[in-house]
């Protein structure tokens, strides 16, 4: 590097001392390496605690063939960045060139700023090379030259070098400031530069400042690979916590990631937090972006950070996932909620139609399942979001859709049923009231027609499935049903008749026994009264319709019907009295008769007694001595 005429001199002395000391039989081997991290000095003596050798360069050294130097034991350089007011020429190859070989980078510049604009202006001076390098070491800054900064004052100098120093570490590295002894001894305020560490130059006597980060040790070096001297340098203390391998960088209003101390470009980089996609100038892309056939949102004002979850365009929504910020397509959950976005990545609402399938997604965009209402009209959606036709059971319900889905209501034909679907849709079982009308559905929904049994009840049902009250006809049978609709069995009157139900529901005919006592009812099924001619017999029936047994009075005149029911003709025997009773069934009283040739007084209460005297009574021919009666267990019904 540059030196100013005292510092100079000051080493060309120590050079000097040192050339005619003995201990110049060991200058061949000096500042090599004689153990790791033990370097031997100029004058013999080792140099302990070394972290790493290196070298620092510029245009003076020219063609370097870095192969050699790779392999003489220099792990960095530091390298000069202007000459002439311009960058050094051969900077970018020798950076380049370096780093193929596994060579760490740092840089310096030779400053001579007066002020702190100019000292501003270095700075990205230097930022503007440096940004295109992996530079791992130190930005140094070069503060020596006597003729136009040793002319500053201590807080000049303070401020030019705070200046460069600050805006460099704005910008992600690691500035130190390079300074001989001589300068830090008497030309700089080191209080109040105490926050940057110092490379320190003295040629081939160690430094008097403690604890720099690095010692230029001698411009005389000899280096493999470079023709002529070039400056050795040691390094004491490890720079990996200095300068991160993996930030962020802005350098001239331009934001740049680095990894591995590279500048990405042209690929994605994930910074911990966010994924960015880098631009073949190392800027991060804004905006939508398509990488591998998929698209990203690069969020212009979170500097390109791709957006994950939900955003919203031009009254459109999107979803970027949440790991890699891919737009999605097609279906996709978020907050276990589905979710429906077209080949464009706009979310969908409404009616949507994939394959043969019907979903429906709310305004808010989540997939609708169970019960949706659309334009008034109801649906249902399956788990999967399926819109359903058919049949659909739902709590303890029933409901049916349509081809199209809609829910019916009302009375609905579904195969070679028919059913009835409330306003809310279910389907209706057992009763059912329907403009004044009573139908019964079954289990299943199903309207009967016919006969139905309910709780032990039967009903009967018209073939529209009308509740039917009053008689019916069923094949050959007739049937009277209550105005509840209950079959009728037993007793019924009806338009002042009164009829008999079997316990069948069918309307009786002919004899009945109820209670123990006999009625007759006519093939209408009316209950008779009064005389009842059947089967050559004659039978009497009150007006309560029981048929009447024993002594009757009937039109004024006495009958006798035996346990049969059947009237008596001729002599009976009643309570050991006997009577006589003519063809007509009439009661004789108040005359005599002759039975198989007996004759007998009748008496006015009917009683007969034999007639002991002379017979002068009419003569009667009785058909039998006694009454003809049928057996005993009652006239038969039919």
């Amino acid at each position: 590097m540059y030196l100013n005429k005292f510092a100079k001199t000051v080493m060309s002395l120590s050079l000097a001392i040192s050339l005619l000391s003995p201990m110049t039989a060991f200058a061949a081997n000096e500042w090599t390496m004689q153990s790791p991290g033990v370097y031997q000095m100029l004058d013999g003596s080792s140099l302990s605690g070394v972290v790493a050798r290196g070298i620092d360069l510029s245009h003076y050294q020219g063609d370097v063939n870095w192969d050699k130097v790779a392999a003489d034991d220099v792990q960095f350089i530091i390298h000069g960045t202007r000459y002439k007011g311009k960058i050094d020429p051969v900077i970018r190859r020798n950076l380049t060139e370096a780093n193929k070989r596994g060579i760490k980078l740092g840089i310096y510049i030779y400053s001579y700023a007066m002020n702190v604009e100019q000292a501003d202006a270095e700075a990205d001076f230097v930022l503007d090379i440096i940004k295109d390098y992996p530079i791992s070491y130190p930005v140094a800054f070069d503060v020596e030259d006597m003729n136009t900064q040793g002319k500053l004052s201590k807080d000049e100098l303070t401020a030019i070098i705070k200046t460069f120093c600050n805006k460099v570490e704005a910008a992600g590295y690691y500035p130190i400031l390079y300074a001989n002894d001589y300068w830090i001894a008497n030309k700089l305020d080191m209080n109040a530069l105490k926050k940057y560490d110092i490379w320190v130059a003295r040629y081939n006597v160690k430094h008097s400042y403690p604890n720099p980060v690095m010692w230029q040790a001698t411009s005389t070096g000899r280096v493999n690979g470079i023709n002529g001297n070039v400056d050795i340098d040691f390094q004491y203390k490890s720079f990996s916590d200095k300068i991160p391998a993996n930030t962020w960088r802005t350098i001239a209003g331009k934001t740049y990631y680095y990894k591995d101390y590279n500048m990405v470009k042209d690929a994605w980089i994930h910074d911990g937090n966010n994924s960015y996609y880098m631009d073949s100038n190392g800027t991060a892309k804004t905006g939508w972006f398509t990488d591998n056939n998929a698209s990203y949102y690069l969020d212009p004002s979170k500097k390109g950070a791709a957006k994950k979850g939900w955003y919203k365009e031009s009254d459109a929504w999107y979803y970027l996932d949440n790991n890699d910020g891919k737009m999605l397509t097609g279906w996709f959950t978020d907050s276990s909620k589905k979710y429906y976005a077209d080949k464009d990545g706009k979310m969908q609402t409404g009616w949507l139609i994939e394959g043969k399938d019907n979903y429906f997604l709310y305004p808010s965009g989540i997939m609708a399942t169970g019960w949706v209402k659309d334009n008034n009209v109801w649906y249902f959606m399956d788990n999967a979001g399926k819109m359903q036709t058919g049949w659909v059971d739902s709590g303890s319900q029933r409901y049916y859709m349509d081809n199209t889905g809609k829910m019916q209501t009302g009375w609905t034909d579904i195969g070679n049923a028919r059913y009835f679907l409330s306003q809310s849709g279910a389907m209706a079982k057992g009763w059912l009231s329907d403009s004044g009308n009573w139908y019964y559905m079954d289990n299943n929904g199903k309207m009967l027609t016919g006969w139905v049994n309910d709780r032990g009840l039967l009903y009967y049902m018209d073939n529209t499935g009308k509740m039917q009250t009053g008689w019916i006809n069923d094949g050959n049978s007739k049937y009277f049903m209550t105005d509840s609709g209950a079959m009728q069995t037993g007793w019924l009157k009806n338009d002042n008749a009164w009829y008999y139900i079997n316990k069948s529901g069918s309307i009786s005919t002919g004899w009945i026994n109820d209670g123990g006592t006999w009625y007759y009812m006519d093939n209408s099924g009316k209950m008779q009264t009064g005389w009842l001619d059947q089967n050559n017999q004659r039978y009497f029936l009150s007006p309560s319709g029981a048929m009447k047994t024993g002594w009757v009075n009937a039109d004024n005149s006495w009958y006798y019907f035996n346990t049969s029911g059947s009237m008596a003709k001729g002599m009976v025997n009643v309570d050991n009295i006997s009577y006589y009773l003519d063809d007509s069934g009439k009661m004789l009283a108040n005359t005599t008769v002759n039975v198989n040739g007996t004759d007998y007084n009748i008496d006015s209460s009917g009683a007969m007694t034999p007639v002991v005297a002379e017979n002068t009574s009419t003569t009667v021919e009785p058909t039998s001595a006694t009454v003809s009666t049928r057996a005993s267990v009652g006239p038969v019904a039919n």
